[in-house]
């Protein structure tokens, strides 16, 4: 599953999105994500929610550790899209490549008291064809 919520922003510094161990949920930041909507290329917005969930999704699959998932991703990113993709760049030069010293995202959003996750429907329907 996935969800976008509001985990705020630091000026230069956000979390893009985490993976509760045990669960089957992905949740993405909504506040960067909304920024990156409207400033950014299409093709760099794709690739950051590719990163951000590629790099989820192996969390999610039992690889705990930072290190090893950011080097699964970036070998996974090298393998399927080609080293020049955008997708590929941010998992070796990190997403600040794309978006120096983050000022694409240099809003201060406060992190929410609550947390409240919006889920994004079907956003797995193909793979779950047994639920009606």
């Amino acid at each position: 599953m996935l969800g976008m919520a509001n985990l705020g922003m630091r000026r230069g510094s956000f979390v893009g999105a985490f993976h509760p161990v045990g669960s089957n949920i992905i949740v993405m930041n909504k506040a960067p994500f909304d920024i990156a909507m409207r400033t950014t290329d299409k093709k760099v917005l794709n690739a950051y929610c590719y990163h951000l969930l590629l790099h989820e999704y192996l969390h999610a699959l039992g690889y705990i550790s930072e290190e090893e998932v950011r080097d699964l991703v970036h070998r996974v990113c090298s393998f399927a899209l080609g080293k020049d993709n955008p997708a590929t760049v941010m998992a070796e030069r990190g997403i600040a490549f794309y978006f120096p010293r983050v000022t694409y995202f240099s809003q201060n959003i406060p992190i929410p008291r609550d947390l409240q996750i919006e889920l994004v429907k079907d956003f797995d329907k193909s793979s779950a064809g047994y639920i009606n």
